[in-house]
């Protein structure tokens, strides 16, 4: 069962009309002008979609919107992109602290490098500062493990010790 479609009063026709042509940003725009199409030229959603490029039923949630809530709830809500702690350019300050200790071949601990981050952003989580390390060219170097071949006497202890060398030459698992 369809139900019937809100009209627009002469009011909020020319609310929309006075709002569109304020040019906000341009989403807002966009739903400005399937409103500005429901009301005026009183196209179905499926052709205000069509024409809009959002789909059917976020044009009858953009125009409920409108109704439930006014012209406000159309606006759009800036949304920043970066939602970092602190710039990059502080970010890069903090690392650059223990460059040279890191120039010098000594190793550095995560744990010291947190500790500079949470004075500056406390509550700051440990995987940002390893993203942050990342974005900075950081890596992480360990020494290379050493093959027992490298040690004769711990491979010949390693001979007399092991389970196939103490008579029945079956292994339990």
């Amino acid at each position: 069962m369809a139900r019937l479609a809100k009209r627009f009063t002469d009011e909020q026709k020319a609310e929309i009309e006075e709002a569109l042509n304020k040019n906000p940003d341009e989403r807002t725009t966009k739903k400005l002008i399937c409103l500005n199409l429901r009301a005026k030229l009183n196209l179905t959603a499926q052709e205000i979609a069509d024409s809009s490029g959002y789909s059917k039923s976020r044009v009858d949630d953009i125009i409920s919107e409108y109704h439930r809530f006014g012209l406000e709830a159309v606006q759009s809500k800036k949304q920043a992109g970066n939602h970092r702690a602190m710039p990059k350019e502080q970010e890069a300050g903090i690392v650059s602290q223990f460059d040279a200790e890191a120039e010098k071949g000594r190793m550095l601990e995560i744990g010291d490098i947190y500790k500079a981050f949470q004075e500056v952003s406390p509550g700051i989580h440990i995987s940002t500062v390893y993203r942050i390390l990342h974005r900075n060219k950081w890596r992480k170097v360990m020494p290379r493990s050493k093959h027992p071949k490298s040690k004769p006497t711990e491979q010949e202890a390693y001979k007399k010790n092991h389970r196939d060398n103490q008579g029945t030459g079956k292994i339990l698992l």
